[in-house]
């Protein structure tokens, strides 16, 4: 008997002596679990940057002591090669009521399976566009085909974007040019059934943000669809534009339209059904569905979209002038050092800078004319240069291809808006800031009223002009009422970025007869209203308040990634790390019963639009939601799950003020004046224009030739006839 517990006892030591000696050394092919755990920076002593490459080849059958109660279900087939994903157990969800007393991730309490999800993290859609690769302002190459197995057991790297929004990141630090990844979220690899696709736009105003910040982990469970959320180039390295050959812009738009065709193409492998794609996004995500649905790489790889405070029609959303996009660049360039005189030196000095200079830069960066420096461009004209198949994307700009009938797809939308869109504009203004209470007076109000009409380039009759705005932005009742002029404030910059342009947009739409679902978000997060709380939004809805709904946040808090190898009542890991709570929210901020009905409410709709083209085709809470026509501009008022209506006609009036009256009163003049060119740009252009003319001529003049043979011709046949 002593023998044989000395025996059990060697065999125990020898069996934990091989574990650490495995970790420490692990055999050639197998990785160091810390390099493979999906959030190394929780890892003891770890440091919070450390995210090691992906390793293909590794076995999914040794994922390291950290795999305890994981599970891997088989690896999915692509089209450029096999990817390991994760299931993820879901222990929350709707249909569940809220436990006050559940504050903590830490605290224990018996593990309730609700919902599964297989996440697959960090798929590559495009090689790495960097400047090692020579890929730098050039549009995507799709990734080449690999021979192992892709672990995709973890997000992957930010694109680059100032330090300023990275601190917000769950994987702060992690940002490189080699960025262009997407995530799936699917309920089943395994089952029969195809489920509809969301695939999902981040925003950011085109120059910050990743896929990282929406966990498609409970939309996907909860409503049975699969969720795919990528990431794009942004801010210069995705936007910058000389106007001409050498940089005709847009790469972050081609990043998108590549990733919506591997959704296409790939998503099958996934349960994904290929024939029902929802295309969703919100603020600039938003106006990029727009835009895809207009041009001809993306709009016949979706079928329907979903518009989240954000539109095409936006004054921010394009840039429609070559003339704007290049004297932007020629400023950026003083700002970073590059002072070359023609676009092709002047982007030969771009390549050459560090990507995190140019992404700081970028955000610095203030245009002339704008509200942002970087946006997608209509194509250059064919004087500046003729664009390869593969460079275009928008060939006019969208209220232009509205107004000639030339958006050839009655495509279904679901589009509306938060009520206070523009209250970031309030909380950033400077002289506000230093108020009690970000209170308005008249002297903030009319130099916001300044900036804002010189940002959207109202020069002409400036004073007429400005006068027509503060008489539409004066609360009348009682004009000397702080409270309510700053409700005007951020009225103002609410309708003119983000709902007359939404309204606009469904009238062009419900013109081609296509199903159109109209709303506005009227309910915000309890935190929110809370006098006490970081959140306090002083009875404002805000930009973004709709995603923490959209994507399950109340619940996704009590969703665990990993359970504790020790204790498998307790999370080890969670689906949204401590550290996006401690950026986006109060610390073990908890949502409430009513914020969790609503995230319920809109997942729903959400999901019921995907499936059916139709957000209530059975009612929702006791709502039934009506389609917005020419006849009747309906919308439904988001308020509470149980006292959201239907009324007629939000926006309209001011709406016309903004895209109708004053561009057709004042005349505002073009969008940036002529950049000041160089003796070698004006040589340049001008011999191309006497290059396109004598080409005209000449073609005409052969013509002209070749119609004189053919009429000699038949005139001598007829003489030989007779």
């Amino acid at each position: 008997m002593a023998d044989h517990k000395t025996a059990s006892m060697t065999s125990i030591f020898a069996f934990c002596l091989s574990i650490v000696v495995a970790h420490q050394n692990p055999l050639p092919g197998i990785p160091n679990p810390s390099n493979i755990y999906p959030y190394p920076y929780l890892l003891p002593n770890a440091p919070y940057h450390n995210r090691p490459p992906n390793h293909p080849g590794m076995p999914a059958s040794w994922l390291g002591p950290y795999a305890v109660n994981r599970t891997f279900p088989p690896p999915v087939r692509t089209s450029k090669g096999m990817v390991q994903g994760e299931m993820i157990r879901l222990f929350d969800g709707p249909g569940t009521e809220w436990d006050p007393n559940f504050k903590k991730l830490s605290v224990e309490r018996p593990y309730m399976e609700r919902l599964t999800v297989v996440n697959f993290l960090g798929i590559p859609y495009a090689e790495p566009p960097t400047k090692e690769t020579n890929r730098r302002f050039l549009p995507p190459v799709e990734k080449s085909a690999w021979q192992d197995t892709h672990m995709a057991l973890t997000y992957r790297h930010v694109c680059p974007q100032a330090k300023h929004f990275i601190d917000v990141m769950v994987n702060r630090y992690e940002m490189s040019e080699d960025c262009l990844y997407l995530n799936v979220f699917t309920p089943n690899i395994t089952g029969n059934p195809t489920y509809p696709v969301m695939v999902f736009i981040h925003g950011g105003g085109y120059h910050w943000g990743a896929s990282q910040l929406t966990p498609g982990h409970m939309l996907a469970a909860s409503q049975s669809v699969v969720v795919v959320t990528f990431n794009y180039r942004l801010g210069p390295l995705g936007f910058l534009s000389t106007g001409d050959i050498h940089s005709p812009g847009n790469y972050g738009m081609l990043d998108q339209a590549m990733a919506i065709e591997w959704v296409k193409k790939n998503i099958a492998a996934f349960s994904g059904d290929p024939n029902r794609i929802t295309l969703f996004g919100q603020s600039a995500g938003a106006a990029a569905v727009g835009l895809h649905s207009m041009s001809s790489r993306s709009k016949f790889n979706f079928h329907q979209g979903i518009q989240q405070s954000g539109s095409e029609l936006a004054p921010w959303a394009v840039i429609t002038h070559w003339e704007h996009a290049w004297n932007n660049t020629k400023k950026f360039g003083e700002l970073v050092g590059c002072r070359q005189f023609t676009s092709k030196d002047l982007m030969d000095c771009f390549r050459a800078k560090d990507f995190l200079e140019l992404a700081d830069a970028g955000y610095e960066f203030k245009p002339d004319i704008g509200l942002f420096g970087w946006a997608p461009v209509v194509d250059i004209p064919p004087y500046r240069g003729i664009l390869e198949p593969h460079w275009k994307f928008l060939n006019k700009a969208p209220k232009r291809m509205f107004e000639l009938g030339e958006v050839d797809r009655a495509v279904p939308f679901l589009s509306g808006v938060a009520e206070d869109d523009g209250y970031g504009f309030l909380t950033s203004n400077k002289e506000a800031q230093k108020t009690h209470d970000f209170l308005i007076t008249q002297h903030i109000m009319d130099d916001a009223i300044a900036s804002l009409l010189k940002t959207e380039n109202y020069t002409v009759n400036y004073e007429a002009v400005a006068e027509s705005v503060r008489f539409m932005y004066t609360y009348w009742p009682n004009p000397g009422n702080v409270t309510m002029r700053r409700k005007m404030f951020v009225n103002m910059y609410s309708d003119i970025y983000y709902k007359s342009p939404a309204y606009r947009a469904m009238n062009f739409r419900a013109r081609q007869e296509a199903p159109i679902y109209q709303y506005v978000l009227n309910y915000s997060r309890e935190a929110s209203r809370d006098p006490l709380s970081k959140d306090f939004t002083r009875g404002f809805v805000p930009h973004m308040e709709d995603l923490y709904f959209v994507f399950g946040f109340p619940y996704l808090k009590l969703a665990c990634q990993v359970r504790d190898p020790y204790n498998l009542n307790r999370c080890e890991t969670t689906i949204l790390p401590e550290t996006y709570y401690r950026k986006f929210m109060e610390p073990h901020q908890d949502f409430g019963q009513g914020d969790r009905n609503m995230s319920d409410y809109l997942m729903q709709m959400w999901g019921n639009f995907a499936k059916y083209g139709n957000p209530t085709p059975v009612r929702v809470m006791n709502t039934s939601w009506e389609p917005y026509t020419l006849a009747r501009d309906r919308y439904l008022a988001i308020n509470t799950t149980n006292t959201s209506y239907m009324y007629d006609s939000y926006g309209a009036r001011e709406s016309g003020y903004w895209t109708d009256y004053l561009p057709r009163s004042f005349f505002p003049t073009t969008m940036a004046p002529w950049p000041t060119e160089s003796p070698i740009e004006i040589e340049r252009r001008h011999y191309m224009v006497a290059t396109w003319i004598s080409v005209t001529l000449g073609l005409i003049i052969l013509a002209m030739l070749i119609a004189m043979c053919i009429l000699y011709a038949r005139k001598k046949d007829y003489e030989d006839d007779f």
